[in-house]
């Protein structure tokens, strides 16, 4: 004779469905049991609603509470919770899965081709406290007051730069280059060269020149720790100076020394600095013309750009 669990065995998806009924139509009656209840203002054994007699048939059901409301009782909150633990268990696998993805270097690059090509070799926690120490850093806005007569004394033991010496790139030494390989460049590739002739005037030139001169003579007098970056630095490598369609000069300098940096800067003669937005300082001949000609404009054209990095 075969054992019980053997022939309970084909038997099984039927009793799980039986089951299943069951415990539906116990729900069911629970619940039309509680919809009714409320409806006639039952809350407690024996109370007695005004509306009662229109439901008189069922007073024995509503004046005590029944063995299937019992076992909701026990039921829902078993549910609720069920479904509760699901819900925590489900977010805290995803947070999980989040910290692993976001702090796995190689995870991180692999799953997240949206994350910038320039912080693929950073650990996700660098990047984070560097953007917070971005935001929590302070810099003052307001123009410098204070004396400038330290900053004199000490620049006058240094060799400044003069306007006058300030090199520039004469458009008619690129009119005679381009005149030269006209004929040994195609046509489109000729017409690409255009690009790159010199972006500004020699007055406006020599502003730029004299301006980062003056910034650099004066910041390492001071020992300000700068550097140039981005097109200034690709200038300095490739043309030897600065390149000829650049129309601004970037420097950075160490933000731990940016007061030092704000009073030498401010103080520098024939020198305009505007310290807003306070992220990017904007350095700028006095006599240069204003950005786009407009009046109400804070920095003029042509200008260095100085940030603060931190080492």
């Amino acid at each position: 004779m075969a054992s019980l669990p053997a022939q309970l065995m084909p038997n099984l998806p039927k009793i799980f469905i039986r089951l299943l009924a069951f415990l539906k139509s116990i729900m069911t009656r629970a619940a039309e049991e509680d919809r009714w209840s409320s409806y006639n203002g039952y809350s407690k054994p024996g109370q007695v609603s005004a509306h009662s007699h229109h439901f008189r048939s069922k007073s024995t059901v509503f004046t005590r509470r029944s063995s299937w409301a019992k076992l909701m009782d026990v039921i829902l909150p078993m549910r609720r919770l069920a479904r509760y633990n699901s819900f925590t268990s489900l977010l805290r696998t995803a947070i999980v899965v989040f910290l692993l993805i976001a702090f796995i270097k190689p995870l991180r690059n692999a799953l997240v081709p949206m994350w910038p090509k320039v912080y693929r070799d950073m650990s996700t926690y660098r990047v984070i406290t560097m953007y917070v120490e971005d935001a929590l850093f302070y810099v003052e806005t307001r123009p410098y007051t204070g004396s400038c007569s330290a900053v004199h004394e000490r620049l006058h033991k240094v060799r400044m730069p003069r306007l006058d010496e300030m090199p520039v790139y004469e458009m008619e030494d690129w009119n005679r280059h381009m005149a030269r390989v006209k004929s040994s460049v195609p046509p489109d590739q000729f017409e690409l060269l255009d690009k790159f002739k010199p972006s500004m005037t020699a007055r406006e030139q020599r502003f730029i020149m004299f301006a980062m001169l003056s910034a650099t003579q004066a910041m390492t007098a001071f020992n300000i720790t700068h550097l140039v970056r981005g097109g200034s630095l690709i200038g300095y490598w490739r043309h030897h100076g600065r390149m000829p369609w650049d129309e601004d000069i970037d420097i950075l300098v160490d933000s731990g020394q940016w007061q030092l940096a704000r009073q030498v800067l401010s103080c520098l003669p024939d020198l305009q600095l505007n310290m807003d937005p306070q992220h990017m300082w904007k350095l700028f001949h006095k006599d240069a013309t204003l950005w786009k000609n407009e009046k109400a404009s804070l920095w003029s054209f042509p200008h260095e750009e100085v940030s603060k990095y931190v080492p």
